[in-house]
Parts: structure tokens; sequence; C-alpha cells
């Protein structure tokens, strides 16, 4: 991806998380009490209205991947907690709240942004487990 189209993509992600975060200070604060800690090596983190996370979600349903990979799902736009883990977990990458959006995936101290990096880490992931067996 040329750098012009992924400061595009960051610079839109960032938009649709803020515009989204505004709107879920109103949503029910029963989502929000949901516990954020997470133990698990790989957190995917998405927003329910995003549309490159759908894309995401698509291909993990159409190749059974979480029935293939072990990994945590985390939606930050309606859920506080969700999206502070999702600013630990950013920082801890070296991404700045201006540089903040989803899809991210969280891969042990790794992130990947956009759909098209975080697919292929899966299809990568996916291929080295194949290979294991």
């Amino acid at each position: 991806m040329n750098s012009k189209k992924v400061f595009f993509v960051f610079l839109s992600l960032f938009f649709v998380f803020v515009l989204a975060g505004c709107g879920a200070q109103n949503s029910n604060e029963g989502n929000n009490a949901e516990a954020v800690q997470d133990n698990s090596p790989i957190v995917f983190f998405y927003g329910e209205e995003c549309p490159h996370c759908k894309i995401v979600e698509e291909y993990f349903s159409e190749n059974n991947i979480a029935e293939k990979i072990q990994f945590s799902q985390k939606e930050v736009y309606h859920n506080k907690g969700n999206a502070s883990f999702l600013a630990e977990k950013a920082k801890d990458c070296g991404i700045s709240e201006s540089e903040l959006g989803v899809p991210l995936l969280w891969n042990e101290g790794e992130c990947y942004i956009g759909d098209v990096d975080i697919i292929q880490f899966f299809e990568q992931k996916v291929n080295n487990e194949n290979n294991q067996k």
C-alpha cells in the first residue's frame, strides 16, 4: 500500500473512531461494564459500524478462522472499557491516539491496522498452523 493510501486509511479510521466514540457516550452503560482484562496473545479490535471491520469479520466467518486460531474480539465503539484497552495496546505498539483506528489487531506487542494487513496476518498464521501439523 502506498503512503498516500495508508495515510487516507488512518485518517478515515480515526474520524470514524472519533465520531462513533461521541455516540458511544450516550450508549447503554451496561455495555461498558464488561471487563477489559484480556490475557489473549491475539486481540482483534473492531467497531460495530466500521465497514473495514465488517470485511475482516466476513473473512473470519467464510474461513472459519475462530476454529483455527484462538483470539479474542473487542468492540470499541460502544464499550469505553474496550476502547481504553485498545488505546493501551496501540500505545504498546507506538501508535499515537491521532493514528488510532479500527480494525486493529494486537499480536503479542505487534499491531496490524486495516483489513488487508489483518487478513494477511491470519492467512499466514493459518498456513503456519497447517504446516506444523
